[in-house]
Parts: C-alpha cells; structure tokens; sequence
C-alpha cells in the first residue's frame, strides 16, 4: 500500500528548480509514494506531465490544474466556505488546502515547496497521529504583522520557527481552519504569500506535532554573516557550499538561495554522502508571544534604518526597477 500521498503546489516560475526537487525525490525516497503536482493553467499542466514524463519511472504520479482542484475542491469543502474562499486568495495558500483534495484514505500527506532537493537516499518521518511535521528555522516568516496581531487579538496561538518547505500531515481540522480564517480577515486578508505560514503557525498550535530535526532536514537561514559575505560580492550558488548538504535528508533552498539551486547542482554543490535510511528526532513545538513578536518587528526596523543610514541595501531584498 502506498504510505505517502507527495504534493507540491507550483507554478511556471518553478519549473526548474522544480525539476531538481521532483528527480531527486523519485531517486532517493525510500517509502512508498504517490507524487501530485498541482499547478495553474492548462499550460502549466502540461509542462509540468512533460517534467514528470522525463524522469524515471516506477513512483506513480499526475498533474491537476486549477479547474481540476477547483471542482474537487466545491464538493470537499462543501461545508467550509471560508476555505473555499481563502484557497482562491494567493496561490501559495493552496499549499494548506489542496493536496488534502487528492489524498487517499490511510495516507499521509506530505506537502514540498519546489526549491527543495533531497540529496541522500532517505525516508520520511513518522507523523504522529493527529499531529503537524514542519521544517524549522531560526527566525520565522509571520507577516505580514498586521495579520499576526489579528490572530493574537483574535486569541489564537502561533508557533515560532516554522519553515513550509515540508509539511506533513494526516486529516486537519477543516472546521476549526475555517473559522480562524474567518476570524483573522476571511476575504479581506491582504493577498500575501507568506499569510500561508501564518495560519500554518495556528495549525502547528492547534494540532501539536513538532519541528523536523534540523539537522536532517535543514533550512537555509539569513544569517548576519552570510549578509556581509554578499554584500562583499561573495552571493550565489558558491554560498550554498557552506551548508551540509551532503550529510542531510532534505535541503530547503528557501530565503532568495531557491534561485541558485539549478546551478549549485550543477556545479555538483548539492550532491549527497551517504544514505539516510533512519528515523530522526523530532523536536517540540515552541510558541511565540505577542511580546516576542514585537520584540522581533523593533529589532527589524533598527536593522533597516540602520541600513538605509549607511546606504546600503539588504542582499536578500529585491534591486529597485530602473
């Protein structure tokens, strides 16, 4: 029986690093999987069945466009209008609905951002039953504020550190998510991807679970020295050889390092060690207070006047158009 039903929401933008997530997954996993691309358009989905149809066989897997999630969609959360609503929102927050619309009873969920490789031979953690598996990173990606603070004054607990580049899941709570996007702005919520790793942080809360070993299953982080090596013009795929790549189940390109992924691996920065065929540890859940979250958004607006004090753009921020 397939244990894992494998689910990456992605566009035509990431098509490449896509790619390289997808044929590294097929070759290494060690579980039975069942891989689905979900996409957006008729173009999409064919793109995305010729990417599959290149790599090699033996794992099933199929492509649904928009219209085939939105018809599944209209009968599965027949009863949670809010959700039917917010997956229509941005995209990215189709990650959290979506792949729940093509999982078979008895499997477990696995949801991948497309700027991920596994460079091992590796399986899956265990999901414990009824309980959240996310990625974890030193800082978090709460924003924007505005919707943090309708969530906290709405009374909801968030968890801190959590990084979506996988997510695993058996059946959530679809009628408790439905009420809190309706209590946090519902169809008013800004059209922002990173909403989706807010209510990602309610869901961690609500459900329990745990953060996935970071040592196994790493995140990229923006570190201050990694800022000042690419201020010093030292960027690119070549930063990518400080992280131990080699030595992990997954690696999350996240944080701008997704746009180097194509090329790290082509220049053999990505390639693994040795397999990893164990379970590893998972780490508990840490909540994050009102007063942390503000704390963190004072620290981030001096490190910002700082810089435009002396001139100098963040690396990580996008150049200013012509």
């Amino acid at each position: 029986m397939i244990r894992h039903s494998v689910c990456m929401v992605a566009g035509r933008d990431a098509l490449g690093c896509a790619e390289l997530a997808l044929a590294s997954l097929i070759a290494n996993c060690r579980d039975e999987i069942r891989v689905t691309v979900l996409t957006d358009g008729s173009a999409e989905k064919r793109a995305y069945a010729e990417l599959l149809d290149r790599l090699p066989p033996g794992v099933p897997r199929a492509v649904h466009d928009a219209h085939d999630c939105d018809a599944r969609a209209e009968e599965v959360f027949r009863d949670h209008p809010r959700v039917r609503a917010f997956r229509r929102g941005h995209p990215c927050w189709r990650k959290i609905t979506d792949p729940t619309l093509f999982t078979e009873p008895g499997e477990t969920t696995i949801v991948l951002d497309p700027d991920i490789v596994f460079p091992n031979p590796f399986t899956f953690e265990a999901t414990p039953p009824g309980g959240l598996l996310l990625m974890r990173q030193t800082r978090h990606c709460l924003l924007p504020p505005d919707v943090v603070r309708a969530a906290f004054r709405a009374g909801y607990a968030l968890t801190h550190h959590t990084d979506i580049g996988v997510a695993q899941h058996g059946a959530l709570p679809w009628e408790w998510i439905d009420e809190a996007i309706g209590r946090i702005g519902g169809e008013s919520l800004p059209r922002v991807a990173h909403v989706e790793s807010i209510l990602w942080a309610m869901i961690a809360a609500r459900m329990g679970g745990g953060y996935l070993d970071p040592t196994a299953w790493a995140c990229w982080e923006r570190t201050a020295g990694k800022r000042l090596l690419m201020l010093a013009g030292l960027g690119g795929p070549e930063l990518l050889r400080l992280e131990p790549v080699r030595w992990l189940k997954c690696f999350h390109g996240s944080s701008g390092a997704k746009d180097w992924l194509v090329e790290a691996s082509r220049r053999g920065i990505l390639r693994g060690g040795a397999p990893w065929l164990t379970p590893t540890r998972l780490l508990p859940f840490e909540p994050i207070s009102p007063e942390e979250f503000e704390r963190g958004e004072r620290a981030k607006a001096r490190y910002h006047g700082a810089m435009r004090a002396l001139r100098l753009r963040d690396p990580f921020e996008p150049a200013p158009a012509p």
